[in-house]
């Protein structure tokens, strides 16, 4: 790290430094960004199974409320047992919910 009024620049510095050069070539990778949304989906009642794609159980799940239906109803949202491929919600019918797993 550069001292006091000292510019960074690439080279010469010790092996536990991050170089200029380095955050030039950063890259990330697919699998550090797996991350899924959904479009809206409509509530029925039922267990809903969204696939999620993300290959393994969502460590984090966020289910929006994004509409309702014409006539109030008091929206109950449920998250089920997500699964390696799906993530399972169920809701008040006429409801549509956005999820966000990662």
């Amino acid at each position: 790290m550069p001292g006091r009024g000292q510019p960074w620049r690439e080279g010469g510095l010790p092996d536990s430094t991050i170089t200029t050069a380095e955050l030039k070539d950063f890259t990330v990778r697919g699998v550090d960004l797996s991350f899924f949304k959904s479009p809206p989906i409509l509530m029925t009642g039922a267990p809903v199974p969204i696939p999620h794609g993300l290959g393994r159980v969502p460590a984090k799940v966020t289910v929006t409320i994004v509409d309702g239906p014409p006539a109030y109803t008091p929206p109950m949202i449920v998250e089920g047992v997500h699964t390696m491929t799906d993530v399972i919600v169920s809701g008040t019918t006429g409801w549509f919910v956005v999820v966000e797993a990662t």
